[in-house]
């Protein structure tokens, strides 16, 4: 008897999994919820990216990420925020220190395609905040 691999899911269902989890996840903390994440942004990132991330004056519209990626890019706005919470620079864009993201409590997120990572929540809160906003 030859037996088959099961099909791999469609990436958009991993992704809407993806989603899911972490949805679930906020929902579970609401430090790390899109409430909480609204008021980081509007402490930290409203500035330059406008009120509701529509774009301002020192940074691009931020409620198109999933339109022009196919889908919410969640792993690459976790690593893009964690990174410039790092004090690390991702492309050329000048963005202010937001070392702040990396204290407090840390939980488990999953990543996609089987990957999973320790966040700070507020980083969390900040990606499930931007996730909520999309057009």
């Amino acid at each position: 008897m030859h037996c088959e691999p099961a099909p791999r899911p469609h990436h958009s269902l991993r992704l809407a999994i993806a989603a899911l989890a972490l949805v679930s996840l906020a929902a579970c903390n609401p430090f790390a919820g899109p409430a909480a994440g609204a008021r980081l942004y509007d402490q930290s990132c409203a500035g330059c990216h406008g009120p509701g991330a529509t774009g301002g004056p020192g940074g691009p519209d931020l409620t198109g990420l999933a339109t022009r990626a196919g889908g919410f890019p969640r792993a690459e706005v976790l690593n893009r925020l964690d990174g410039y919470g790092r004090g690390l620079t991702l492309h050329e864009a000048a963005m202010p220190d937001l070392s702040y993201l990396m204290t407090g409590r840390l939980m488990h997120v999953d990543m996609g395609r089987g990957a999973s990572r320790m966040m700070p929540e507020r980083v969390v809160a900040l990606a499930a905040y931007l996730e909520s906003i999309q057009r």
